[in-house]
Parts: structure tokens; sequence; C-alpha cells
């Protein structure tokens, strides 16, 4: 079995080589071959980037495997960049915020002039279908994971479909000084940078990888899952919040 990941920061490992996140864990199972490193990998995730971005890997890259597993973010984000700027597709809203490139915000000024939210869906929706046909006529296995809500009419496909993390992932929850706080209040609300492997904690890296690893070992199909409602066991607390945070419990 060989296996590529396409994606965005929900399929980001290369900081995290033979550590915590999904796919290292994944790549680390039986029969899994992959490689994770800085200068070469079978997993394409990067933050940052758009579906578009993934699916041109994706072209470029699916005759290497015969298992996908194609994560497909938020439409909202710039399709392509230079690719000094790639990884900067998701802010589109930044005119003057420091540290970002002069030629970005430049950039996002005309944005919603040149993009309105029907073209970003049908750029989004068109990749989604792509891929699927595409794996379908070359007899490839895929899983298809919507990294946000599911926005689009997934019923062209009988391969796996799963969606929603984003939701598990803010409704993870740490105590701090006596306060639960849940990681869309602690991350994004009071502005903490998100240190965690694919946004997610170890526990729930860890089901999220069982789960991708039943699907590719029993080659399942005709799924569509929310996974935020769904009944895998999530860890709503976790103590690695606190090491990944460097905060006291």
């Amino acid at each position: 079995m060989t296996l590529g990941i396409f994606g965005d920061s929900y399929a980001d490992c290369i900081n995290d080589i033979d550590e915590y996140s999904w796919p290292s864990l994944l790549y680390k199972e039986a029969n899994l071959g992959g490689r994770i490193s800085k200068d070469d990998s079978d997993c394409y995730g990067k933050s940052g980037t758009s579906t578009y971005w993934s699916y041109r890997n994706f072209l470029a890259s699916r005759h290497l495997y015969d298992h996908i597993i194609f994560l497909h973010t938020f439409h909202n984000r710039w399709p392509l960049l230079p690719k000094e700027l790639e990884g900067y597709s998701w802010n589109v809203h930044s005119h003057d915020v420091p540290g970002f490139p002069d030629e970005l915000k430049k950039m996002n000024r005309f944005y919603y002039d040149i993009f309105d939210d029907d073209l970003l869906r049908f750029i989004n929706y068109g990749v989604f279908r792509s891929v699927n046909e595409i794996c379908k006529k070359e007899d490839r296995y895929l899983i298809n994971v919507i990294c946000f809500w599911k926005d689009m009419d997934t019923s062209i496909t009988n391969y796996p479909v799963f969606y929603n993390i984003n939701e598990l992932s803010w409704n993870e929850k740490i105590v701090i000084d006596g306060e639960d706080l849940t990681m869309r209040q602690y991350v994004n609300e009071r502005q903490n940078f998100d240190k965690r492997q694919c946004h997610l904690g170890h526990k729930n890296n860890k089901i999220f990888k069982d789960i991708m690893l039943d699907c590719l070992k029993n080659q399942k199909m005709n799924l569509n899952v929310d996974l935020f409602n769904s009944n895998h066991g999530w860890a709503g607390y976790d103590d690695s919040l606190y090491e990944i945070f460097e905060v006291k419990k």
C-alpha cells in the first residue's frame, strides 16, 4: 500500500516528524509505506494553503500512490499565490498587519474585487469533483476530508467523506487559572498561536489516525461522517495541551 496525503494545516506534519500528528502516526503503522521529511515527503500538507494548491500537488504526484487522503480546506482563500507567498493563502484580510509580506498586503486590498463567494465555492467544488473522478477512473482508493462544514454536494461520490474537523479542533478544552477554555477561546479569541499538530491534541490525533487507518485497511465506501458529532470517543480535555502550549495545569 502506498499513501499520499494532500491538504493544508490539518495535514501539515513536516515539523512533527515521527511524533504526534495523525499523518506521522499513520505512516508508522505496519504495511504503510511513507516518507515524512523536510526534503522528501509523501505528506503534502502545508499550513495556510488552498484546496487548489493541494489539487496541483495531487495532479503532479498522484501516480506515486494507490491510496489518497485529500483534505479540502475553506473556500475563502487565495486559490494560488507566488511560491514565496503560498503559505499565506488563508489570510485575505490583512492590509496593515505587522509581519505579513508587503506584497500580500497590497494584493489583499483587491481580493474581494477579484473573487466573489460563488466563484471560490465553484473552484473548491470543481476540485472535489475532479479528485473523486480521477481516483475512480484510475482505481485509486480515496478518502475525502472536508476540514470545515460541508458546504457542497458530496453525493456525487461513493468514496468516504469526513467533515467538520475544524469544529472538533476548536472544541478541545484546556483549564487555565481555573477557567475552562475551548481552543476557540484560547487560540482564536485570546490570539495564542496554535501549536497543536494538525490543530489537534495528541489523543484526537491518534483517534483520527485510527479512523483513517480503518478506512484504508477495509476499503470502506459510502461514508458521510460529521466528525464533530460522531461517536468516536473524542477527547474534550487532553493533558498534552499543557505541554504543547507550555502552560501549567
